[in-house]
């Protein structure tokens, strides 16, 4: 099991690309609501 191959699967790519968009979809919200509320603010 401590064998380790060059590059990536495609299933860890996946996996990876997977858990950038879950976090991408809960950042971007409050990054749209704080640039509404800066801008109310200016």
């Amino acid at each position: 099991m401590l064998r380790f191959k060059k590059g990536f699967s495609l299933l860890e790519m996946l996996a990876v690309l997977m858990v950038m968009a879950v976090l991408a979809a809960m950042v971007m919200p409050a990054i749209g609501h704080l640039r509404s509320e800066a801008g109310r603010l200016r």
